[in-house]
């Protein structure tokens, strides 16, 4: 059926059909649509010819700033090619632009035709003399990256670690094997002669990784050579070793702060450029040589040809001391020991001593014992309670920053109370005596329950949770920011918010003896807690009480009852947790207590429990295609 896709602001629609085989022999067909568009705006505010109809497309502002690059004596929007973003990383903020130069070319004289009207001109921004060179030859607008920033006052810092980043790098002997070309590893997987999986290094060997493909299959990878420079979480193509090759996983636990403090605390940039290519490849040989298994112990094992895409961050970590006076090369050791060191170039080691820093990855060179990188900032001093919530944080890609003014600018004037009567259809739960159970302290209160007796052996048990959707509107930007944050993370005396504490721990939080939007569900049971009937409703509440766990458990607790259990030998079995005191002026730990285990902790997670089983049960009966289970 052919589309009208023109008044879909698509002028041109191509479409393309290859056919491949399967490894089962089956042949498919693979059909590609391109569209050309013509309703894309250029992305200047001051455009008229170009309409800016969603709100998905944001324009660029143009403002005057003293503070830019005087290199340039006209206003200017920058277009940066690829390499400059991939080598500039961390100086652009991350922004991530991929293009070609052809196409940044041809872009960049569109926008210049486009404004002519205006003073402001696409200027490319490229990592190299020889780039520019190239692009000049059909677009006069064209600057290296070191010589726009050159042109910014008060930068020097900047400009030294520019010139770090962009320092050629003398290649020295191969120390690992040359990835296979993009043409051949797509060809092996095509025939079944290579696998992609997941790259995971073991735990307990740090010469000892995992290439996972599914939950059942995996191939085992023993040695620096067979690993091949791939990094924890890698996305790798790999090769299966003939089987007499296979080996086993060694029963010895390997650290690499252990092994390196026992060869004397190999803490140098032990590396080619230092002249140490031949100790770096006996290292690596010596590494290489695994114990020899029985038959009946080895694993498939297999070696990486290729990567398929990197799982590079930003880490956290040390800068390791040298043991070579005036070096401005250094190991860097990551908070996370699954990563390897990573060698860096900074001339500012003496103010990064006893701090915690973020390092990114750049590359790891065949000719290099370590992957080579670039230290971005300072989080901190080491050991300070500050600096490792940070790095806590940062390690495990906690969203922690502010709430941006687009987030605030989504919530409720206060003061704001629920109306009774709006919407229509909330149920008014008002009437019932409902009340909430949680730890000592808790703010976010997100549950309620309520019982009370209808009849001879019947009753009626409801589930209460805070209705957030009247707050968060899907497509909103506190909608995207809480997928972001996806929960609210708690650390010893901080508490990283999903959604702005004035949800979080007020207008979505069921507190006593207020008024509260929520969704409810609500059961009729039996005396054996059978199920006779449930509901679903939206719902307005009032809660009676904010009972803590060890006040609602002295409620129901009967002394008779109790001295009866233990008569008879009764015994509570459970696991221990511990929870922290905080001091309240330094904010610092002072105290662990062990949590005691109530009764009504699992009373509380029985209902929660019960709600989702009764919601996941509608959903497949109304939703029965779509719902996952």
């Amino acid at each position: 059926m052919e589309l009208n896709v023109k008044q879909s602001g698509i002028e041109k629609r191509t479409i393309s059909t290859a056919y491949y085989k399967t490894r089962s022999g089956k042949i498919n067909k693979r059909v590609h649509e391109l569209y050309l568009r013509n309703d894309i705006p250029c992305g200047f505010s001051r455009c008229l010819k170009c309409r800016y109809n969603s709100e998905a497309l944001k324009p660029l502002q143009f403002f005057e700033n003293g503070a830019l690059s005087k290199s340039v004596q006209y206003p200017h929007f920058l277009l940066l090619d690829g390499p400059s973003i991939m080598k500039f990383i961390d100086v652009l903020d991350d922004t991530r632009v991929f293009r070609q130069e052809h196409c940044l070319i041809s872009g960049s004289k569109f926008l210049f035709d486009h404004w002519q009207e205006f003073t402001v001109r696409p200027l490319v921004v490229c990592s190299s003399e020889e780039a520019v060179a190239r692009v000049s030859k059909d677009y006069p607008h064209a600057i290296t990256m070191i010589d726009y920033v050159k042109g910014i006052q008060g930068c020097e810092p900047l400009i030294q670690r520019l010139n770090d980043l962009s320092k050629k790098e003398r290649r020295g002997r191969a120390l690992f094997p040359e990835y296979w070309t993009q043409d051949k590893l797509l060809d092996g997987l095509s025939k079944g002669n290579l696998k992609k999986g997941k790259f995971q290094i073991s735990p307990e060997n740090y010469l000892e990784a995992f290439v996972e493909f599914d939950m059942e299959d995996q191939w085992f990878v023993q040695g620096s050579l067979n690993m091949n420079r791939a990094v924890h979480g890698d996305v790798v193509v790999a090769q299966l070793l003939p089987e007499n090759e296979w080996t086993a996983p060694e029963k010895t636990i390997r650290l690499r702060d252990a092994e390196e403090s026992q060869n004397g605390g190999n803490n140098l940039t032990v590396d080619d450029d230092e002249g140490g290519e031949e100790e770096a490849q006996e290292d690596l040989e010596e590494s290489e040589a695994p114990a020899k298994k029985s038959r009946k112990e080895v694993l498939p094992s297999a070696r990486i040809v290729g990567i398929l895409r990197r799982n590079w961050r930003h880490y956290c970590g040390i800068i390791l001391p040298p043991n070579m006076p005036g070096t401005r090369q250094f190991l860097f050791a990551p908070s996370e020991r699954l990563i390897p060191r990573i060698r860096i170039e900074t001339s500012y080691y003496e103010q990064l001593i006893g701090k915690k820093v973020l390092v990114q990855i750049d590359s790891w060179p065949q000719d290099s014992h370590y992957p080579r990188g670039h230290y971005i900032r300072v989080i901190g001093n080491e050991g300070e309670r500050k600096t490792e919530d940070e790095v806590i944080l940062l390690e495990h890609e906690v969203p922690y920053d502010e709430f941006s003014p687009a987030v605030l600018a989504c919530l409720p004037e206060m003061p704001w109370s629920p109306h009774p009567l709006d919407p229509p259809e909330r149920e008014d739960l008002t009437s019932l005596d409902i009340c909430s159970v949680d730890p000592e302290g808790c703010t976010d209160i997100d549950d309620a329950v309520h019982c009370r007796e209808l009849g001879p052996n019947r009753y009626e048990v409801g589930v209460h949770i805070a209705d957030v959707t009247h707050f968060v509107r899907p497509g909103t930007a506190i909608d995207q920011t809480a997928a972001e944050r996806s929960t609210s993370v708690y650390l010893c005396g901080r508490r990283i918010d999903m959604l702005p504490s004035l949800l979080s721990t007020n207008l979505c939080s069921l507190r006593g003896n207020e008024l509260r939007y929520a969704f409810s569900v609500i059961w009729e049971l039996n005396e054996e807690a059978q199920i006779q009937n449930v509901r679903f409703c939206k719902s307005l509440i009032h809660s009676r009480a904010a009972l803590t766990y060890q006040r609602a458990q002295e409620l129901i607790d009967d002394e008779q009852y109790n001295s009866r259990r233990r008569t008879v030998g009764a015994l509570e079995l459970a696991s221990s947790e511990i929870r922290f005191d905080i001091d309240p002026e330094t904010g610092a730990p002072i105290k662990v207590l062990e949590k005691q285990h109530l009764d009504t902790m699992s009373m509380i997670e029985e209902f929660m429990l019960l709600a989702n089983i009764s919601v996941a049960e509608k959903i497949l009966h109304e939703y029965p295609v779509n719902t996952l289970f």
